[in-house]
């Protein structure tokens, strides 16, 4: 799942990248040396509502291609939120 994210009073994007098998958030920015000290709270936020955004919506109950409660990233741990990744290398 792709979801591009204003960084609001600085007019810059960012891609956030969802990888529901890793139960992951992978964050690009072309911009990251520069926010290093800092995480993003948009992003702070999107890892804490979306195991519930996805739990609300039935989408882990939908087995047809994916078993999620068999995926070692979501055992025992559905309601925690996403683990967030900072990639680094990204041209500017």
């Amino acid at each position: 799942m792709y979801i591009p994210i204003n960084y609001g009073d600085e007019f810059h994007w960012v891609l956030a990248v969802v990888v529901l098998k890793e139960k992951r958030i992978r964050v690009y920015d072309s911009m990251s040396r520069m926010r290093r000290s800092r995480s993003s709270s948009k992003i702070q936020k999107l890892a804490k509502i979306l195991p519930t955004y996805l739990d609300m919506s039935g989408f882990l109950d939908q087995k047809v291609c994916t078993d999620w409660s068999t995926i070692e990233a979501y055992q025992d741990k559905m309601a925690n939120p996403f683990d967030v990744q900072y990639v680094d290398g990204i041209a500017q």
